[in-house]
């Protein structure tokens, strides 16, 4: 005989700690989804947990408090997990019926120090300068990678702006990714990530669902930075061009201050990347892996003129917990009644309790409403070819077992009736 060929299923895991104290095997019969979302362009990570409260605990003696501190790790029993960072709870909300309680949590380190409007200038520092200066003040790891050609700016001003608008707006004018990752402050020059060594190579067996769009609209083959430069009394003009073939000759054209050529050619850079990039774009559903995180490359392959190398603009981790129908639970007294009807339908020897399976059926939400069993009725004659299992091309019954499986039923029913 043939040995037989398993596939392990890889079990998911996760870990969720609450004020320091690791609370997953207290809340995992109650937890219907846990989500993480990683993202880039300024944004921190966000969690949401989903819990079932049909008994009310989470309205009423295990109600979270807003600002308190969760940290979260997920992944596969067989392998590391994720490690997610450290939230703050943000939003509760409740709905239903059935209770459903959501936490909302956003990254625990987006104080409101850094949400706070400021003012402050920068002189003689690069962009990476400034954002270690503002990782510093915040008591923040910097994680950071300059541009080749990044130059230092004589004086940078931030007008009433917090600290996380500054970072923003200064990356996005400059070609630059900056986010929040728990105790880190990350910084990369876009042409950094996007050069990385892909973490994963992606075909079509790989994916649920996946979406290509590519676009013409607002694509443009060079971008145009105008600045006046005071000594000279000029209108100095740099050009940055696309390196690749665009589906356009248009001309992105844009004025701004600059205080020389190379911060000059640097936006021109990052205006001409920031609206070409959205030229082709991707969305895949796939099976959850710890490796795909936002400002990580990938290789996809299978799908034509899609393919290529394309970044991780954000990744959203999905752990849902799908409940299936109730366990089938038989009631004796009905059980009884059905073998005595049985036993001159087909024979008293004929009449056997069977092996306990697993086996699961809607059937079992019927039995929570009315009492009643899950009886079973023999439709095999190997004599005619009727000996294939369930869901087997072959598959195919006596027909005389209709009469039989019809009669104890109806049979059943008004035993129980009189």
């Amino acid at each position: 005989m043939a040995g037989i060929t398993t596939f392990p299923v890889r079990a998911p895991q996760w870990v969720l700690t609450y004020r320091g104290v690791n609370i997953t095997n207290d809340i995992s019969q109650m937890v219907t989804s846990i989500t993480y979302l990683d993202r880039l362009d300024g944004a921190s990570g966000v969690l949401e947990v989903t819990l079932e409260d049909h008994e009310k605990r989470w309205q009423g003696p295990w109600q979270p408090v807003e600002g308190d501190q969760v940290n979260l790790m997920i992944g596969y029993s067989d392998g590391p997990l994720l490690p997610c960072g450290d939230f703050q709870i943000d939003d509760l909300s409740l709905d239903g019926p059935p209770d459903l309680f959501r936490m909302g949590c956003l990254a625990a380190y987006i104080t409101p120090a850094m949400r706070t409007a400021n003012s402050t200038g920068y002189e003689n520092q690069t962009l990476t300068q400034i954002a270690a200066t503002i990782a510093s003040k915040h008591g923040m790891t910097m994680v950071a990678a300059d541009s080749p050609q990044a130059p230092a700016f004589a004086r940078i001003t931030q007008r009433q702006e917090s600290d996380l608008a500054f970072l923003k707006r200064l990356a996005r004018r400059h070609n630059y990714e900056f986010t929040i990752r728990g105790t880190q402050l990350v910084f990369y020059a876009r042409e950094s990530l996007e050069s990385s060594a892909p973490i994963a190579t992606i075909s079509r067996s790989d994916l649920l669902r996946f979406e290509f769009r590519l676009k013409t609209h607002r694509i443009f083959k060079a971008s145009q930075v105008s600045y006046f430069q005071p000594e000279a009394k000029l209108l100095v003009t740099n050009t940055a061009t696309e390196t690749t073939d665009t589906p356009t000759g248009d001309t992105l054209k844009l004025v701004a201050r600059c205080e020389n050529g190379p911060q000059a050619a640097l936006k021109a850079e990052s205006a001409l990347h920031a609206a070409n990039m959205v030229r082709e774009h991707a969305t895949f559903i796939a099976v959850g892996a710890t490796v795909y995180a936002a400002g990580s490359t990938v290789t996809i392959t299978g799908f034509g003129f899609n393919d290529g190398t394309y970044l991780i603009e954000s990744a959203r981790h999905r752990l849902e917990i799908e409940a299936g129908p109730p366990a089938v639970v038989n009631e004796a007294a009905i059980c009884e009644l059905v073998r005595e009807v049985a036993r001159p339908v087909v024979g008293a020897e004929q009449v056997i309790v069977p092996e306990r399976t697993m086996g699961g059926d809607d059937v079992a939400l019927f039995l929570n409403r009315a009492p009643g069993c899950y009886f079973l009725v023999g439709t095999r004659d190997p004599a005619r070819g009727f000996d294939a299992p369930h869901h087997h091309p072959r598959f195919d019954i006596a027909e005389e077992a209709l009469m039989t499986a019809a009669t104890v039923l109806a049979d059943s029913a008004l035993r129980y009736l009189m």
